[in-house]
């Protein structure tokens, strides 16, 4: 985890010598679904909340790194014979990006763009009800993402979809196999050229 963090750190640094270099923090709003093989068991995605930074390299056609922590819920259902659930899972987790983004419209006051990408999400912890299931996930998913933004002026918006790509959980035996999947909507400011 350290050396991927440090690399990505590097990274950044490297392309802001060369750069045009825009800072974008943002909040935003996320739902996530998971899937599972288990006809026994149900999710359903509740609203959840983000905090983050993305930076902008490039002018018309742009690198779009980020680091964003995720707050997300589930709500869980699973009527097996041996197990009754009926709880919320709360995850919580840290998502590092790096999109491409092309503006389709470049004014100096509007801008309409689309962005693509993967990004990694670093899972912090994982609670259904009072229990730590953590250990129920992988320590980190990889997944595709993309979507619309928008600036006017120095305000931003962007939604997306996000779908992941690797396994979310870690050999569960209540959850079974899966991948989870979400959207996205965040606002923010830009600072920068």
């Amino acid at each position: 985890m350290n050396k991927i963090f440090l690399s990505f750190c590097a990274l950044l640094m490297s392309i802001g010598v060369y750069a045009q270099l825009q800072v974008n923090p943002q909040v935003g709003m996320n739902v996530m679904q998971f899937s599972n093989d288990e006809d026994e068991v149900e999710f359903n995605g509740n609203i959840g909340y983000s905090l983050g930074l993305d930076l902008r390299f490039g002018d018309k056609l742009q690198l779009q790194p980020g680091a964003h922590w995720f707050h997300a819920s589930t709500a869980t259902k699973v009527e097996g014979e041996e197990v009754q659930i009926d709880e919320d899972i709360v995850h919580q987790y840290i998502k590092l990006k790096a999109l491409l983004a092309y503006n389709l419209i470049d004014r100096n006051s509007f801008k309409l763009r689309v962005n693509a990408g993967p990004s990694y999400d670093f899972l912090v912890n994982a609670e259904l009800g009072d229990e730590d299931v953590t250990n129920e996930f992988n320590n980190g998913v990889f997944y595709l993402q993309g979507g619309v933004g928008v600036d006017i002026l120095f305000l931003t918006a962007d939604v997306g979809y996000a779908q992941g790509i690797s396994d979310t959980y870690d050999g569960s035996e209540v959850f079974g196999d899966g991948k989870a999947a979400g959207f996205y909507f965040t606002v923010g400011v830009v600072f920068g050229n």
